[in-house]
Parts: C-alpha cells; sequence; structure tokens
C-alpha cells in the first residue's frame, strides 16, 4: 500500500496552502453566501488625502488660551494598507504667508513620523487675540508627498490678566441676603414632647424659611415647624403641619408675605415617627444658634432663608464708529450666566455662559467674532444677566453658594482697517434695568411677563435715560479668567409631543416621548396678564397627573404672563429641567400638539457613535444610555438632572467615562474642562472630592476619588493623549500618597458609598476600597510609564503587587471565596487583576453560582455593575453575561425598558415591580451609572476596542462576540483618527463581517470560523486576501492582521461535500495517500446523500466514523498534523451542526 510521507517542516505546510487555494476558493465560493462579493473593497490606486485638520480637537477654535496647541489631522486613501511615513506643518500670521511657503511662526520641516494626531505647537510664542493659519503634507507608505491642505487657523483669547480692561458690572439694589446653612456632621433626633429650633438674623425682607431633616429612612414621620418674631417666646408669625417627610429632604415654611429684616427663630416640635433636624456640632452660622426646649446650645442647624428673586437685569452700552472695521471681538463673561446681545441680535448660540466652574478658583470667557454685528454709526452692545450657578439654586444647597448677585464682564476690541483699535469695556459707563424676567433659577424656573418687555433696548436710538447706572463690583474677584474649555451648551434638538391628556379640566400634560433635559417654547393667545404655568415631570401618577415628589425642593415651574398681542411666543432664558412630561394650565383655548417644543440642551460635544443590533430590547438600552448622557452633560458631568441635585458626582463619571467616550467626543469636555474642575476641588493633603466642583460632601471616597486617575486614564486610552496625564499627573501622585497614608498595611478603610445601590448584596467597604487602591496605583503606573516617569512607574507598579498582596491576605481564602460572597467583590477582584491564576477560575464560577443563586439575575450596585458583564466575558461564560443583558425582569436593563424607561434610571427599580414609585428622596428616572455597560456593548457586541498598547485606536481590535439572540449588529466609531466599524450578520452557516479601518492605523480582526480555510475576504481566501495577514487561530477564530481600509469576511461552516473537495485536493498534492483518501472520499459521499435527505442521525453516526479514521491514518502518519487538524475541526462543526 502506498504511503504517504509525512511532513514535519512548516514550510512545506506553506507551499501546500499556496497550492491548494485555487481550488478551495471555488469550493467556498460556491457554497457561501458572499453578500458584496461584487464590490472592490480598497484597491490600489488612490491618492493619500488630507481631511479634518483640528486644533485642541476643534475646527478653526476662536479664543483659546493654550500655549502649545495641538495640531491633528484625518488621512484619506482608496489604498488598503496606506499610512503616514512623514508630515511637515507650517504656521504662519496669515493665510498669505503659508500660500507663498513663508510661515513665520513654525515650520517643522519633513518629520519622519507617523503621528498625525495630538502633534504639539513648538513655535514662537503665541500672542493675545492673534490667528494663527496653518497647513500640513504628509508622506505615504510609497514614500509620495500629499498636496498642502487647505489652509486650518485657530485664535488666541486674552492670555494675560493685564489684557482685561473691563469692570464687573450689575445691577444695584436694596436686595437681602439670603442664609444658606447647610453645614452638618450630625442628626439631632426630635423626641416628643420636645421642641428643637435655630435662630437667625436677616438684613432684608424673607420668603421662606427650611431646614433639613432626617428620617432615618422611615417612611410616614412629620413634624410641625413654627417660626416666632426674636426667639422661642416671641410672637408666632407662621405654623404649618407637615407630614410623610422623605428623609434628608429640605422642608419649607412658606410665607403668606415677605417678612422684614430682623431676628427670628424656626422650631420643630410634636414628631411623628422618627424625625430630626440636620445639624453641626460648632457654631458654624453667625447669625444664630441652636435651640433644645426653648434653651440656647452649642452649635446650629441647617438652615435656608429666601429672599425675594432679583430680577434679572438688562445693561446695555450705545457707542458710535466712525471708520471702517477690519475685524471685532467680543471677549465675556460672567459670575451667573448671560446672554450677549449687539444692536438687536442675540450673539452665538450659547446657554448658560461660562458655564459652571468653582468661581473662586477660574472663570471661563468666551470669544465672539462680531465682525458683522457692527455698523458705521450708533451701535449697543449689551447683555440679559441672570443669576446662574453663581447666586442661584445649586442642588440641594439653595441659591447663594458662591455670591448673592451677578456680574458681567465684557470687553469689545475693534480693530479698524487703518490699523487703529479701540475698546469698549462695561464700566460705570453701562446703564441696566429690569425687564421682563422677574426671577429665573436653573432649578426654580422662570417667570416671565411679556407685558414689561422693553422692545428695542438692545438698539441704537433706545432711550435709556432713565435706566439707572450700574452698580461696578467692589470686591476682589479671585477666579482667573480661562478660556472656554469644552464645547458650550446649546440647543442641539427639539422634540414635538406625541400626545396630549387632560386629567383635570384645564389642566393639559403634553408627552413628548422622550425624557430630555432642557426646556420648551411656548406658542399661546390670550388676554394681557393671562399666565400660563408649565410645570415638568419625569413620570405620571397613575391618574394621569404629572408626578413631582422626587424633584424634592426644585419647583422645575415656568410662568409665562401675556401681553395680549396675538400669537406671542415663549423660550425660557436662564433654566432648565429634566422632563418628558409637561403640565401646561391658564391656556385660554384648547391646545394642540404645536403649544410646546422640546428644545433639548447639553453640552454640544460631537456625537462619534453608532451602535445597533437585530434585537429591538438592546437598541432601546443603547438609545437610553445616549440620551441620560446628552441630559446629564451639561457643563459639567452631572447627575438627576430633574431634581436638585445635578452636582458632578466623580463616582457617576468613574464607572461611566468609558462608555461616554463611544457617544461623544470628550476629550475637551472631560479631559480639559471637568478634570481642571477636579483639580480645583482637590484639597491639600490629595483627596479627591465627592463631587466637582465641589459645592458640598466628602472626599477620598473608593470608587468615587478614584475617577481622578480612571478619567484622565480613559482619555488617554480612548483618544491617545498624553497631555491629559501631565497636566494631571501632580494630583494623581497626590491622591495615591493620600491613599498610603489613610490606609493600614495597604488595606484602605471602608468609605462612604460603597458599591451604590446594590440589591441587597452588600461589599465589604474596605474590599471595596483596597481594591480601588489598588486599581489606581496599576493605572497610574502605566500613565507614568507613558510620559517618561519611568522611576515613579516602576515604584506604582510595586505598589499595586504590595496591596494586591495585602488584599489576597485579608479578603481571599484559599479555595478563591472572596470575603463578603457578593457578586460585586468577585467583579472587582477579578475585574482589577487582584487574584492568584490559580483562583481566577474558582473566583468566576463562584461569581455565576451567585448570579444563579439570584435567578439568573445581577445584584451589582453603581460600583460593580460597569465590570461585570466584561469579567463574565473573559472567564468563559460570555452566555451568562448576555443572559443577563437580555433579561427584563428585575433587577435588570430590561426591566428598566420594560417598564417604560427612555434614559437609564438611578435604581433598578425606580418604577417597583407593583407599579409604585422608589423614595422619592432619591429616584432619577434620568442617571447615567448604570449605563456604563454601554462600554461593553461597543467593545464585545459591536466588537470595537482599543489597543491597551496603542492608545487612541493607532491599532483597533475588531472583536464581535456574538450571543444570545442576535444575528446582526453593528458598531461605528469616530477615532481621532477616521472612522472605525465592525458590522456583522450570522446568517444560516454564514457569519459576515465588514470591517472598515482608518488610514494610518491598523487592526487586528476576529473571525469566528472553523479554521482559516473557511474564511474569505472580498471572495479571496482571506489569509491570501491583498492587505490581510493570517496569524493563527485563537479561541474558535481566525486572527488576521489589516492595515487601512474597507474588508468584507466571511465565514462557513463547510458541509460533506466542501470536506471531500479538500480531501480530494490534498490528496492530489500528495498530502494523503490514495488509498486513504478514498476512504474518507467514501464516509464524506454517504454523508452527502444524507445531508440531502436531512437524515441528520446518520449524518453524526457517518462523520463520527469519519473522525475514527482520521485518527487512524493519523496514527499511521499517512496525513500530516496539519491537515488532520483542519480536516478534524471541519469534521466536528458539521457533527455540531447536525446534533
Amino acid at each position: 500500500m502506498a504511503v504517504c510521507k509525512p511532513f514535519h517542516a512548516r514550510g512545506e505546510m506553506d507551499e501546500l496552502k499556496k497550492r491548494v487555494n485555487g481550488i478551495l476558493v471555488v469550493v467556498l465560493v460556491l457554497t457561501m453566501w458572499l453578500p458584496m462579493s461584487d464590490l472592490a473593497y480598497g484597491k490600489p490606486g488612490g491618492d493619500i488625502t488630507l481631511t479634518e485638520l483640528k486644533t485642541e480637537y476643534t475646527d478653526h477654535p476662536l479664543g483659546i488660551d493654550v500655549m502649545r496647541p495641538r495640531l491633528s489631522w484625518k488621512l484619506e486613501s482608496d489604498e488598503r494598507g496606506q499610512y503616514q511615513t512623514a508630515y511637515k506643518v507650517q504656521v504662519a500670521t496669515s493665510e498669505e504667508k503659508l500660500r507663498a511657503d513663508a510661515p513665520d511662526m513654525w515650520d517643522t520641516g519633513k518629520v519622519e513620523s507617523g503621528q498625525s494626531v495630538n502633534v504639539v505647537y513648538e513655535g514662537k510664542p503665541l500672542e493675545s487675540g492673534q490667528r494663527y493659519y496653518w497647513r500640513v503634507k504628509v508622506w505615504d507608505k510609497h514614500g509620495m508627498s500629499s498636496e498642502w491642505s487647505e489652509p486650518a487657523w485657530w485664535e488666541m483669547g486674552l492670555l494675560d490678566e493685564s489684557d482685561w480692561r473691563a469692570d464687573w458690572v450689575g445691577m444695584d439694589g436694596e436686595y437681602g441676603d439670603a442664609v444658606n446653612n447647610t453645614q452638618q456632621n450630625t442628626p439631632v433626633r426630635l423626641e416628643s414632647g420636645h421642641t428643637i429650633g435655630q435662630s437667625f438674623t436677616m438684613n432684608g425682607p424673607f420668603t421662606s424659611v427650611s431646614g433639613s431633616f432626617p428620617t432615618w429612612h422611615t417612611t410616614e414621620s412629620g413634624m410641625t415647624l413654627t417660626l416666632y418674631r426674636d426667639g422661642p417666646q416671641g410672637e408666632i408669625l407662621a405654623q404649618e403641619r407637615f407630614t410623610d417627610v422623605a428623609d434628608n429632604s429640605w422642608v419649607t415654611l412658606e410665607l403668606e408675605e415677605p417678612l422684614p429684616a430682623g431676628t427670628y427663630y424656626l422650631e420643630a416640635s410634636e414628631p411623628e415617627g422618627t424625625i430630626g433636624w440636620w445639624s453641626h456640632t460648632d457654631d458654624v452660622y453667625a447669625g444664630g444658634t441652636a435651640f433644645v426646649d426653648g434653651k440656647a446650645v452649642t452649635g446650629d442647624r441647617t438652615l435656608r432663608v429666601e429672599v425675594p428673586p432679583t430680577p434679572p437685569p438688562l445693561l446695555r452700552k450705545e457707542f458710535a464708529i466712525e471708520k471702517p472695521i477690519e475685524r471685532a471681538r467680543l471677549y465675556a463673561t460672567a459670575l451667573g450666566v448671560y446672554e450677549p446681545r449687539i444692536n438687536g441680535e442675540r450673539v452665538g448660540h450659547d446657554l448658560f455662559a461660562p458655564g459652571w466652574t468653582d468661581y473662586d478658583k477660574r472663570i471661563q470667557y468666551q470669544t465672539y467674532d462680531v465682525t458683522e454685528w457692527l455698523h458705521p454709526g450708533e451701535n449697543v452692545v449689551g447683555a440679559l444677566l441672570g443669576d446662574g450657578w453663581y447666586a442661584g439654586s445649586v442642588a440641594h444647597l439653595g441659591p447663594n453658594v458662591y455670591g448673592s448677585q451677578p456680574y458681567l464682564k465684557m470687553q469689545l476690541e475693534i480693530d479698524y482697517k487703518d490699523g487703529s483699535s479701540e475698546t469698549i469695556v462695561s464700566d460705570a459707563s453701562w446703564r441696566t434695568a429690569e425687564g421682563p424676567i422677574k426671577s429665573s433659577d436653573m432649578l426654580m424656573g422662570e417667570i416671565y411677563d411679556a407685558r414689561d418687555e422693553r422692545s428695542g433696548w438692545d438698539t441704537p436710538g433706545f432711550d435709556a435715560t432713565e435706566w439707572a447706572p450700574v452698580k461696578v463690583m467692589s470686591e476682589e474677584v479671585t477666579g482667573k479668567l480661562v478660556a472656554q474649555a469644552a464645547p458650550t451648551v446649546q440647543v442641539t434638538e427639539e422634540i414635538q409631543p406625541v400626545e396630549i391628556t387632560e386629567p383635570e379640566p384645564g389642566t393639559y400634560v403634553f408627552d413628548l416621548g422622550q425624557n430630555m433635559v432642557g426646556n420648551v417654547r411656548l406658542k399661546v393667545r390670550g388676554e394681557a396678564g393671562d399666565t400660563v404655568t408649565l410645570r415638568h415631570a419625569e413620570v405620571l401618577n397613575p391618574d394621569g397627573t404629572i408626578y413631582t415628589d422626587n424633584l424634592r425642593s426644585a419647583k422645575a415651574t415656568d410662568q409665562y404672563t401675556l401681553k395680549g398681542e396675538g400669537e406671542e411666543i415663549y423660550e425660557p432664558h436662564f433654566t432648565f429641567h429634566g422632563f418628558r412630561y409637561v403640565e401646561v394650565t391658564g391656556l385660554s383655548e384648547e391646545p394642540t400638539l404645536e403649544t410646546i417644543t422640546g428644545r433639548v440642551m447639553h453640552t454640544a460635544a460631537p456625537f462619534t457613535g453608532e451602535f445597533e443590533t437585530s434585537n429591538d430590547l438592546l437598541n432601546q438600552l443603547q438609545s437610553n444610555i445616549r440620551w441620560g448622557q446628552r441630559g446629564n452633560f451639561l457643563s459639567i458631568p452631572t447627575d438627576t438632572p430633574a431634581r436638585d441635585e445635578r452636582m458632578g458626582w466623580t463616582g457617576d463619571i468613574n464607572v461611566f467615562v468609558g462608555a461616554s467616550t463611544f457617544n461623544m467626543d470628550v476629550t475637551r469636555f472631560l479631559g480639559s474642562k471637568w478634570l481642571a474642575d477636579l483639580r480645583d476641588a482637590q484639597s491639600p493633603n490629595g483627596a479627591y472630592p465627592d463631587v466637582a466642583p465641589k459645592v458640598c460632601c466628602g472626599e477620598g471616597n473608593a470608587g468615587w476619588g478614584d475617577a481622578g486617575v480612571t478619567v484622565p486614564y480613559t482619555i488617554w486610552q480612548r483618544y491617545g493623549d498624553t497631555r491629559v496625564i501631565e497636566e494631571n499627573y501632580e494630583a494623581m501622585v497626590r491622591w495615591i500618597e493620600y491613599l498610603e497614608e489613610n490606609s493600614a498595611d495597604y488595606i484602605r478603610p471602608t468609605p462612604a458609598y460603597g458599591d451604590w445601590l446594590n440589591i441587597d448584596d452588600p461589599t465589604p467597604g474596605n474590599l471595596i476600597a483596597t481594591a480601588y487602591f489598588a486599581y489606581s496605583a496599576k493605572l497610574l503606573s502605566e500613565m507614568a510609564g507613558a510620559i517618561g516617569e519611568t522611576e515613579d512607574a516602576a515604584r506604582f507598579e510595586r505598589l499595586f503587587e504590595q496591596i494586591k498582596a495585602a488584599f489576597n491576605e485579608a479578603f481571599v481564602s484559599d479555595d478563591g471565596f472572596v470575603e463578603g460572597d457578593s457578586q460585586t467583590a468577585y467583579v472587582l477582584a477579578l475585574y482589577m487583576d487582584l487574584l492568584p491564576e490559580d483562583k481566577r477560575q474558582k473566583a468566576a464560577d463562584r461569581l455565576v453560582e451567585r448570579i444563579k443563586e439570584r435567578d439568573w439575575h445581577l445584584s451589582t450596585g453603581f460600583l460593580g455593575t460597569r465590570d461585570l458583564l466584561p469579567v463574565l466575558s473573559e472567564t468563559g461564560y460570555l452566555d451568562i453575561a448576555y443572559r443577563l443583558l437580555l433579561n427584563d425582569t428585575f433587577p435588570s436593563w430590561g426591566y428598566q425598558i420594560k417598564n417604560g424607561a427612555t434614559t437609564m434610571w438611578e435604581r433598578w427599580d425606580s418604577i417597583k415591580p407593583d407599579g409604585s414609585f422608589q423614595d422619592p428622596a432619591m429616584n432619577s428616572f434620568n442617571h447615567y451609572a448604570y449605563g456604563a455597560v454601554g462600554d461593553w456593548m461597543y467593545r464585545h457586541i459591536a466588537g470595537i476596542q482599543h489597543d491597551p498598547d496603542n492608545p487612541g485606536y493607532k491599532h483597533t481590535i475588531i472583536h464581535p462576540r456574538p450571543g444570545g439572540d442576535l444575528t446582526h449588529a453593528k458598531g461605528k466609531y469616530e477615532s481621532v483618527y477616521g472612522t472605525i466599524v465592525s458590522d456583522w450578520e450570522q446568517k444560516d452557516d454564514t457569519f459576515r463581517l465588514n470591517v472598515t479601518i482608518p488610514v494610518n492605523t491598523t487592526a487586528t480582526v476576529y473571525v469566528p470560523a472553523d479554521s482559516e480555510w473557511a474564511v474569505t475576504e472580498s471572495g479571496d481566501l482571506a489569509h491570501e486576501a491583498e492587505g490581510v495577514t493570517f496569524v493563527g487561530m485563537e479561541d474558535g477564530h481566525a486572527v488576521y492582521e489589516v492595515g487601512s481600509g474597507s474588508y468584507a469576511f466571511s465565514a462557513h461552516t463547510l458541509n460533506a461535500a466542501d470536506i471531500k473537495k479538500l480531501v480530494e485536493h490534498f490528496e492530489h498534492e500528495g498530502a494523503i495517500a490514495t488509498p486513504a483518501a478514498h476512504s474518507l472520499k467514501i464516509h464524506l459521499t454517504a454523508v452527502s446523500r444524507y445531508e440531502e435527505k436531512g437524515e441528520g442521525e446518520k449524518v453524526i453516526k457517518h462523520m463520527e466514523g469519519f473522525l475514527q479514521l482520521l485518527d487512524h491514518q493519523r496514527e499511521n502518519e499517512w496525513i500530516t498534523e496539519e491537515v488532520y487538524d483542519t480536516l478534524k475541526v471541519h469534521t466536528e462543526s458539521l457533527i455540531a451542526r447536525w446534533q
């Protein structure tokens, strides 16, 4: 019998593969479903071109103050595998100099580099107000140069304090100061038969008084509040009984009429249930003192006293222009919020400028090109000025957190064609008056009386002789003026209602169909003096009325009083709300769907991602995540835009930052602006705060303060930007040193929040804290290495290993059990690489047991949820990850959607299974933390992953992980290099994967397949396709390296006839002895007939015999190991298909 000589060299087998291609391609093309097979993907011959030149991640930024701006560009080419080998950048003070090849600021010359993102400007010093033009050309992989790009530009803002000549101006008025004492360190319980109280002093009239009252998580608790003149024995001025007080809520005693300046006393008495008063043991409020049973004691109680609202003023300045204008720039900011006006028109589209910062440290200013707004003759510059975050309500803290009234600072710089200049500044010559806005508060809403509009107030010729001079601020402003760092808040979309109901006569409820953040445009007719009231809510009561208990003290109410002049249109100026439903009362005629329009507002960062699947629930989940991000990314990364909170909670963004990068470009919003807020809020001891800007709460908490490390790390990884490391490096080091100093033998103490809002599955606090200590140290070690701090990198890596050892000693048993035995305990230990290799699978197995014990449901809170599905996916439990993701019973993402969610909820059960609402003291229907799962969806379902070793998607990993009932998924992401696409579909026995990779980048692509012989790309065997390199097989995937371009991969499960053709080919090439091949073909011929008849049992039986025959032939060396492996894997796949 003839014997085939065995193959022992890889080279012989490689040569065999090349000869096989012709036959096997015919086999595959005849048997595989090949969509788009008639298209040519990335054929050679295209020139490389430059697009999207950006400075500091922005097209044509106006008024920046970065002294070494980062320059980036994208490349396009029709040729696969194209990349940049060199670049040349030129910067000049005029476009003409660039085009004349005479750059006067910077000329890099030809730089041999593939860098096309974040090239740092290294030219001459930049000057205030100067515009700089730049262009770039590149050389491709063939050494051929591109054409010069079209010129781009950036313009500097005011770079030095001396550049500012404007004063802070506002309205002078006789307004008393509100009281806002929120300092607390102990709850004082109100006992039956006793009283507790607080005295206070007012220097002007006031309208309400309130305190913060804990109920220790109980319900049906209440008490009586009484207001006395002078003291406990004085005249009773107001009294009210309060029942069912929400835990830690501010309870307000409203006055029928304002009371004058003087000394007063607020007393709580007659308790019902369990209730107390948040207090401070020290004397923290100078205007009064605490009382018990009518007697003064040491300390103070929380106290908020509201004063009559200050009407937002109008401010104006008229001036003349007598010469032709070359250019004009308006630099503007406020302690408060403002809308700039020139000659009767609003300047720009920015909302709530200058945005929220710690005004004592940083105040942003905006720059506007107003050249076209000015004209010869008389002109007017001015603004509407509102309280905003500076003087208005902030969270539960009430108004006046930073100051008691708003101020404006404006500087208009005009350059004339004759070379001269003129500057118009806000100063004592400006005039001011009250306008139609009677009050405007971010949380409470706006009151507008159209009868008091001052038509033409911002135009030349308006008679302002009766207007008052502005008040020039005399106090020192400590905050440094800085250029706008992030995109401003803008209206990005408008939504029409989908339904109107009338739950009560004259009360109309508009359903916009989407929980959103912003306000509404009102179109209305009526008589002068008619008042229309707009109230906003996220959900409805069972009777169809709006539910507002969860808003706590936020009134979320806008009022418009008509002037009676036909159709009137009203858009609130200085307020926004979180809502889906709008209750409208006071209408004189029945409304239509056009009566209101939702105006969606958020920080206008560019959208960067698209995600869709064959599963409607997942598509809605992605929509909810995206809408939640839109609503909460408003000047800062907030939470709960509906209620009186909206603070920059660090714990929320710690877990959500990864998902956020897929939906929006957050380089400037988080990387530049908010991380500066966080650094401003860091304590001298190195502790990061719970919220930034820091207006309350604690610091140093695990999972919260660690955002100071995790957010810069994620920005670096997703955008390849090392400057974010450099800017935050000192602060991050101080944080780690703080943790070292406040840990005992590397065990970090229990934090305040733990795994927030977990489902009755608590995790030991010191375990969470220690895990995050280790995790932050590990991430900082990587970042230190990225910026050349090699000694620190080694130091923090050692620290990580020390903490890891302490973690295992303290929390991990020999059999892999983690202390607490909670889902989150296992998730953190696995995700943060804290377990030795021999215990990892044991911990993963126990995690799955804990999930099974809850009927295959999760129990994780804020800190465990983000990492849950990644851990399951990486430890062999992808099926469990999909099961949790696709659940629609409590607790799950699908449960929220099944109950009508259009944004992410704060709690897994914001609406309980019985239909009732969760605790109104903390129950938001728009809170992005649980949307952190969106990162896993993009990375594992769509399969778009960054490569940690090549940050910024310089190298992308395309690795979709199909599961559940999904038959299709598509992810599209606009990276800093260009568009990345991963689009897969499973149809019958064919898996199709279309991939797009940007120019100047590469990718590793994973295709689910039995072997490389089952994969084609654009109709050719993939491992022989242009620009595709086969790497090997890994966990049931054929792995390929590709360059830039578009690729169409397809993988097919071979049937018996296909396998027979492979055998015939191997026989023809001498790789299988002819008699041996004959036996194999007999089996396969029979199996083919059974397949045609659908006789599955016979297919399985004969293919199992085929496997035995293969084993026999291998033992006798009649077939090579590699050919044996190839035939075996396809045989097993065929058996599995029929099974």
